[in-house]
């Protein structure tokens, strides 16, 4: 005997098998539909494109430019290293005619900042020093630091010559100087701005409003003028 209850179970496991049926043909469908966004979004981002892309192409003659696309990252940057290479740092879902017409929008900041490189590099001309030439250097200097010194009323305890790579010169915390040996590349009027520099350290030990006060006094006004024309130049390095 079939009973009502009986039917009902079978209508109702039917109904759900074919509920889960249709579910499941839904479901494989999103995925494929997923897939397939996910095939569109790479060729929106267009990965390949964006190694293809020249300095040349984006009006950047001189350089070289590589785009590094990076997750969690939320803007674009443009970071121009010294060998005139542009690096272009692009959001993991920013596309590729974006991020073009991004670098295209910033070609007057870029030569800007490759025509300062080129200035430096002209300005920079390692010397290979004699060990005479040395010597009467460090003579001059001391005898020019020693004068300044006296002149405005500065202190110091002693002062060294040395080959530093990153400095023009430094002035530590018991008021001994150092000059580097590259301090001889410069113009005489720098060579004073960079030693009078190290003499208002002795007074003042940090780059406050009172040390920049203090050193554009000795120098009537022109302490940033010089400290702007210093970025034309930059420390050799000698081994």
């Amino acid at each position: 005997m079939i009973c009502a209850c009986d039917c009902f179970r079978r209508d109702s496991q039917a109904f759900f098998m074919r509920t889960i049926l249709l579910f499941s043909k839904d479901f494989i469908s999103d995925i494929f539909s997923v897939v397939h966004s996910f095939r569109s979004k790479a060729d929106f981002l267009g990965l390949k494109d964006l190694m293809a892309i020249t300095a040349d192409s984006l009006g950047l003659s001189g350089g070289h430019i590589q785009f590094i696309r990076k997750r969690g990252v939320k803007n674009l940057r443009i970071t121009v290293r010294p060998d005139k290479t542009v690096i272009v740092t692009v959001p993991w879902l920013c596309s590729v005619n974006y991020a073009e017409n991004y670098v295209r929008s910033k070609q007057n900041w870029i030569h800007k900042v490759f025509s300062k490189f080129d200035r430096i590099n002209q300005n920079h001309q390692p010397a290979p020093f004699s060990a005479q030439e040395l010597i009467d250097g460090q003579d001059r200097l001391f005898q020019r630091l020693e004068e300044l010194a006296g002149r405005h009323g500065f202190c110091y305890r002693k002062v060294s010559f040395r080959n530093q790579k990153t400095r023009w010169g430094s002035c530590s915390s018991q008021n001994n100087i150092n000059l580097n040996i590259h301090l001889l590349t410069l113009p005489a009027h720098l060579q004073d701005y960079i030693l009078l520099h190290e003499l208002v350290h002795t007074e003042h030990k940090n780059h406050s409003k009172m040390f920049w006060d203090r050193l554009d006094k000795v120098l009537d006004g022109k302490a940033r003028q010089y400290n702007k024309e210093m970025r034309n130049y930059r420390t050799g390095v000698m081994a």
